[in-house]
C-alpha cells in the first residue's frame, strides 16, 4: 500500500496498550484521519514528540482498505500551539475546536478551507486574540462549510430580505426556526405557523449574517446581545452533533471567570 503524506493537527489521542496510540488527525489533504501509532509511547520512536493534543506536524500513513485504522508511520513537528501561554480561556477554546472537528467531521472528506481557518483560528487563541469571538466564529463557518448553516440573510418561508437595522429601530426580535432552517420575517411569523421558533436579538442575526465577509465584524459590546449570539451557535452545533460537546461548557466557564480587560 502507497504511504500518503500530509500536514495535519491532531485532534484527539487515547492511549492503546503501553506503548501505542490511536489518535484522529485532521489532515489538510485528506479530511479526519484515524490511525494508530505503534510504538508512539516509547521514549525512542519514529514521531519526534509530536503526538500531542492540538499539535501541528507533517504526517506519514499507510491508507487501509477496510474499517481499519490506518497505520501512522511518522510525524515531524510543524509548530506546537501554546494556548495556555495565553490564558485558560485560550486553551480550553483550543479543546472545543478539536471536539467539534472530531464530532463533525466524515472521515476522508478534505477541507483544506476548513483545515486553514483551524490553524488560523488556533494561532489567533495561542496571541489571545478575541478568544470569545472565535468560540462563535468558528462553529458557525464550520457549519457553512458542512451545508448546515443557518440562512439568516433573507426569511426561509418568502425569501424576503431581512432588515436587521429596520427590525431594531422597530423594536421587533427576528424568528429563527432550526427545523426551517434559519431566520423567518415578521410578516411569515404573523400568517405561518413555525414549530420550535426562537425569537433573537436583530443586532445577534446580524452579526451573525456578517460573519462570511472577508472582514468580519467586531463581536458587540453588549452582554445580552453576545449571549444571544452564543445561545445561536449552540442550539446549531447541538442539531449537527445530536448531543452537547463535552468540552463547551469548560470552555465557556473559563471565558466567563475570566477577568474583564
Amino acid at each position: 500500500m502507497p504511504i500518503e503524506h500530509s500536514e495535519a493537527i491532531v485532534i484527539r489521542t487515547i492511549d492503546f496498550s503501553e506503548t501505542s496510540l490511536v489518535l484522529t488527525l485532521f489532515t489538510r489533504e485528506f479530511g479526519k484521519v484515524r490511525g494508530i501509532a505503534k510504538g508512539a509511547r516509547q521514549l525512542k520512536n519514529s514521531f519526534d514528540s509530536a503526538l500531542d493534543l492540538l499539535t501541528r506536524i507533517s504526517v506519514s500513513f499507510i491508507r487501509k482498505n477496510s474499517d481499519a485504522l490506518d497505520l501512522l508511520t511518522e510525524a515531524k513537528l510543524i509548530s506546537r500551539f501554546q494556548l495556555g501561554t495565553s490564558g485558560i480561556p485560550g486553551l480550553y477554546a483550543g479543546y472545543y475546536l478539536a471536539e467539534l472537528l472530531q464530532m463533525t467531521l466524515e472521515d476522508g472528506e478534505a477541507m483544506p478551507e476548513l483545515y486553514d481557518l483551524t490553524v488560523e483560528t488556533l494561532h489567533r487563541l495561542e496571541e489571545g486574540q478575541n478568544v470569545e469571538e472565535s468560540l462563535y466564529r468558528f462553529p458557525w463557518i464550520l457549519m457553512r462549510l458542512l451545508g448546515e448553516r443557518l440562512s439568516t440573510d433573507r426569511c426561509v418561508a418568502c425569501g424576503r430580505k431581512i432588515d436587521y437595522g429596520k427590525e431594531s429601530h422597530l423594536g421587533r426580535r427576528v424568528g429563527l426556526s432550526l427545523l426551517d432552517g434559519g431566520a423567518v420575517c415578521a410578516e411569515c411569523r404573523r400568517t405561518r405557523g413555525f414549530r420550535q421558533l426562537a425569537l433573537v436579538d436583530p443586532h445577534a442575526m446580524e452579526w451573525l449574517n456578517r460573519l462570511d465577509e472577508t472582514t468580519p465584524p467586531s463581536l458587540p459590546d453588549q452582554k445580552n446581545v453576545r449571549r444571544e449570539i452564543r445561545g445561536v451557535t449552540d442550539w446549531m452545533v447541538d442539531a449537527k452533533c445530536g448531543r452537547i460537546p463535552k468540552t463547551r461548557n469548560q470552555a465557556y466557564e473559563a471565558l466567563d471567570d475570566a477577568p474583564q480587560t
